[in-house]
Parts: C-alpha cells; sequence; structure tokens
C-alpha cells in the first residue's frame, strides 16, 4: 500500500488529473471503476472516457506520509496551472474546501515560494 500523490493522464490527448490517496494502488482501481460504470464525479475525466475509451495511464509522482498530502497535492496543482493550465482536468484548483478566500491564496503563495526555491536551488546546483 502506497500513499503519496498521483497522476491520471489520457494516452495522446494532453490532459491530466492530479489526486492523492492514502492506498494508491485502490484509487487506481476506484477511479477506473467509476469511469467504466460511467458514475465518475470528474465531467471531463468521464468524458475523456466515453470518447476514447481506457486510454489512461496511471504515475505515481510521489510517495509521502499522509499527514503531507494535501501540501503536495496543492503543490502538483498550482505547478500544473501555472505552467499548462489547459491541460490539467481537475474539477477545483485546490484541495479540499478551503474555509476563506485568504487561506487559499496564503496557502498558494507558499506553495509557490516554496516551489520557485526548489526551482532556484536545482538551477545553482545542475548549473
Amino acid at each position: 500500500m502506497k500513499c503519496g500523490i498521483y497522476a491520471i493522464s489520457f494516452c495522446g490527448r494532453n490532459r491530466i488529473y492530479i489526486g492523492q490517496s492514502k492506498n494508491i494502488e485502490r484509487r487506481w482501481e476506484d477511479h477506473t471503476s467509476d469511469l467504466e460504470n460511467d458514475r465518475h464525479s470528474n465531467n471531463k475525466m468521464q468524458s475523456l472516457w466515453r470518447k476514447f475509451g481506457n486510454t489512461m495511464r496511471f504515475h505515481i509522482l510521489e510517495e509521502c506520509d499522509p499527514k503531507d498530502l494535501n501540501k503536495r497535492e496543492q503543490l502538483y496543482i498550482d505547478v500544473m496551472f501555472s505552467e499548462h493550465k489547459q491541460n490539467i482536468i481537475n474539477i477545483q484548483r485546490t484541495v479540499g474546501k478551503p474555509p476563506f478566500r485568504k487561506w487559499y491564496y496564503r496557502k498558494r503563495t507558499e506553495a509557490t515560494m516554496a516551489l520557485m526555491n526548489t526551482r532556484k536551488q536545482r538551477e545553482f546546483l545542475h548549473g
């Protein structure tokens, strides 16, 4: 049982979904079952499934501690929205339901700053 962040892509469609789970293998089965039975909560994913069938690929992006799931998933979603907005098919741009807008912007800013620092460190180390 792996805990972490995953992505689902649709081959040849340039569409990606970012998710999290405490049991990634089970979550993959749930997604597939919901799509096969035409009951997936994500309309964009269900539409792709109807049009192109099972062309999905499942990718484990990162394994992490369960307490870090929301923070890590939000980081991946922020990166995808900032770099590939037209390709992401997540319904919500934020993980969970923020209690108010200030929380969302603060968390988003923290995640973006963390990403920028990571990129700067990588550029520094790898030239």
